[in-house]
């Protein structure tokens, strides 16, 4: 004789919010683009360079760009591949941005408007005038 029993939790005090329609997600895309869009047609506060890498907004707006074109080449320009282990070497650097992409989009939720416009970001985030987090 065979006994199956299925537990279901039961979370009294927890809502379950429902999954977003299709709708709701297409909605919210066009939306985030319009801001993108927005922001990215906004004169950079930073040096200009060819891949407007003047500020980390304008840098990650271009990156973004590259991205949604899959020119993983130009996007290359947005990446310091320098330090990485030479296990990776086997790989250029645009399959490198084809791979980190695929990742990003799966994890990754930027809040573009919170990132600086000044050229060395962010002063008050403990890190080099060089680096400004994007996300954690």
């Amino acid at each position: 004789m065979l006994l199956v029993v299925n537990a279901v939790p039961v979370l009294a005090d927890e809502p379950v919010s429902p999954a977003p329609t299709v709708k709701e997600v297409t909605e919210k895309q066009k939306s985030e683009e319009e801001v993108l869009k927005l922001l990215a047609d906004q004169p950079s506060a930073g040096p200009r360079d060819e891949y407007h890498r003047g500020t980390p907004r304008s840098s990650l707006l271009a990156l973004s760009q590259a991205l949604r074109a899959r020119d993983f080449k130009r996007a290359e320009n947005y990446l310091d591949l320098r330090n990485l282990p030479f296990s990776t070497e086997e790989l250029n650097g645009a399959e490198l941005v084809r791979k980190l992409h695929i990742i990003a989009k799966r994890i990754m939720n930027i809040d573009v408007q919170d990132l600086s416009d000044d050229p060395y970001g962010h002063k008050d985030d403990g890190l080099p005038g060089y680096r400004d987090r994007i996300t954690t």
